[in-house]
């Protein structure tokens, strides 16, 4: 998206040590990237994500959406595993 620049604030992270740093689903960081709602960069192949060191406040209803996908997420893993143990 842009490149850093001198008078900014923060740090360029991985999108997995973002998402667990903001306590944010992986899939909700991706559709954020998609939207372009969100600062990044592409560095060979691999996302970053500019951290500022602060926590925006979401909308409520935003973050329960947002938890909802999450276990959706979960619940697929685990009917994934299980029939992988099945077998």
């Amino acid at each position: 998206m842009q490149d850093i620049s001198d008078k900014e604030k923060g740090a360029w992270l991985p999108l997995l040590e973002y998402a667990v740093t903001k306590g944010m689903s992986l899939s909700t960081l991706r559709r954020r990237i998609k939207a372009n709602k969100i600062q990044f960069q592409l560095r060979e192949g691999k996302y970053f994500i500019y951290d500022d060191g602060s926590f925006p406040l979401e909308d409520p209803q935003k973050v329960i959406s947002d938890l909802k996908e999450q276990v959706a997420d979960l619940k697929t893993l685990v009917q994934v595993l299980e029939s992988k143990q099945r077998a």
